[in-house]
């Protein structure tokens, strides 16, 4: 039925800009005889009308599983939207915090790249892990090396953000570089706080403790059961509340499971940040001096 409805429009297409290649060589034909600044503008409009037409489109038909990835993506940000909507809605009547958020850009640093790094650059990271800068740049299961340090305020356990995703934190800062540690690493904890959105309204559920899979997800230990969980239910980081007022998201809930006997839900987590992505934020929080938005997280 899609395909039928998609042919049935190019069709559509086809047609009427065959109607309207007959009109320009009709008035192609009127352009020849008429005076020459009637023709300057005649031919301006003409090239606008032209540009305006849809054109059929010569590209293949995209195929079902990229319409519906593309529907899903959709769906997600909307959902997301409604969530933030919420969240400001609560805090709308709140008085401002005592602090401001401060983003500060951070990329990071390939294993190829860090080759070309000045040992300098590589001070004071990776005594923590035992590691040092030849595993850093050998070790595949090495922590990320990101290009900001305390000389840019980076200090341990700060977020790193994908917009409004968490990404991961910093576990270790050295004065120009600092090590992080994405959410589906093994080794990554964090605090986070279940939620829904019933009627429009954020409702806040219990608190667990978020660790990588090395899978590509994460789980979510010590719920106990006594507590309502479902898949979909929003993953958010716990410990922001006077920073910010809007929700930083892990992920959303995949697995829910209650093994009988068990005190504590299995639940499983599909993160919300691209773990490829390179280009990160780091969130500081600082004294507020003047209101500052979120606009940068987009």
């Amino acid at each position: 039925m899609t395909m039928r409805k998609r042919s049935t429009s190019r069709a559509g297409q086809a047609r009427q800009a065959t109607r309207t290649l007959m009109a320009i060589l009709a008035v192609a034909g009127v352009l020849a005889l008429a005076p020459e600044a009637l023709r300057s503008r005649l031919q301006t409009s003409i090239r606008e009308w032209v540009a305006a037409v849809p054109w059929p489109d010569a590209s293949p038909v995209a195929p079902e599983s990229s319409i519906a990835e593309a529907e899903a993506k959709l769906r997600r940000r909307n959902e997301e939207l409604e969530l933030a909507l919420a969240a400001a809605e609560h805090e709308s009547s709140a008085e401002a915090s005592l602090l401001a958020p401060r983003l500060v850009q951070a990329r990071v640093v390939g294993r190829l790249a860090r080759r070309y790094l000045d040992p300098a650059d590589l001070l004071g990271v990776g005594s923590n892990d035992q590691i040092g800068p030849e595993s850093l740049v050998m070790q595949s299961d090495a922590p990320q090396l990101v290009d900001r340090g305390s000389d840019r305020g980076a200090s341990e356990d700060q977020l790193l953000l994908v917009g409004r995703h968490v990404w991961g934190k910093i576990v270790e800062v050295g004065p120009r570089t600092a090590l992080a540690r994405p959410i589906t690493d093994r080794r990554y904890r964090g605090v986070v706080q279940l939620a829904r959105l019933e009627q429009g309204a954020l409702r806040r559920g219990p608190r667990g403790l978020l660790e990588g899979s090395s899978d590509g997800t994460c789980r979510i230990r010590l719920v106990e059961t006594v507590h309502a969980v479902a898949v979909d239910d929003w993953v958010l980081a716990e410990g922001a509340e006077g920073l910010t007022d809007l929700p930083l998201v892990y992920g959303r809930v995949t697995r829910a499971e209650h093994v009988a006997g068990a005190p504590h839900w299995e639940i499983g987590v599909a993160p919300a940040a691209d773990q490829e992505a390179t280009r990160l934020s780091i969130l500081i929080g600082e004294a507020r001096r003047e209101e500052t938005g979120w606009a940068s997280l987009q």
